[in-house]
């Protein structure tokens, strides 16, 4: 959604590369809220999906310093349910997908200890199919998009140290 908001620099910008990686880090903060989290576009309820898009943006532009990474580690880390997996935002049930969106975020961060890894991964597997497949929760039934998520997930969770982007402390 911000994505769409966005302005191009001019073309007569001496670095239009440089130009552009303002341009975008400045929307993608506009997104973040007074929970230290991002929504989909300035003022909405965050959201841990937009998280990822947000963390993302800012890491492929060099830009991850730009924000306060503990609180936004603290939000995500709240997202973690008794149950061991993610809620998408506060008050919701857990879900297959958010184990990716969240703990991809907190890699890209380096705050993934933050959470239970290990409750987290049996959440997913708890979530397996006998015959295969992953649903968003235990019980319910698979389907191919939370198959991938639980599957990106897990092969975090087992290379966790191979994902940072993020170092300053």
């Amino acid at each position: 959604f911000f994505f769409l908001m966005i302005r191009r620099p001019p073309r007569s910008t001496q670095s239009r590369s440089s130009a552009a990686s303002d341009v975008y880090k400045r929307q993608v903060l506009r997104c973040r809220n007074f929970d230290g989290s991002f929504g989909g576009v300035p003022d909405a309820e965050s959201h841990s999906a937009y998280v990822f898009c947000c963390v993302g943006a800012l890491a492929i532009a060099g830009k991850l310093d730009q924000f306060d990474v503990n609180e936004l580690a603290m939000w995500l880390g709240e997202r973690q349910t008794s149950k061991g997996g993610f809620n998408g935002r506060p008050e919701k049930l857990p879900d297959v997908c958010y184990s990716w969106w969240i703990y991809s975020s907190l890699c890209m961060i380096n705050r993934q200890d933050w959470i239970d890894n290990q409750a987290l991964e049996t959440f997913i597997l708890n979530c397996q199919d006998v015959e295969g497949g992953i649903a968003d929760r235990p019980g319910n039934e698979v389907d191919v998009f939370h198959t991938f998520f639980g599957l990106a997930a897990l092969s975090l969770i087992d290379k966790d140290s191979s994902c940072l982007l993020y170092t300053s402390d």
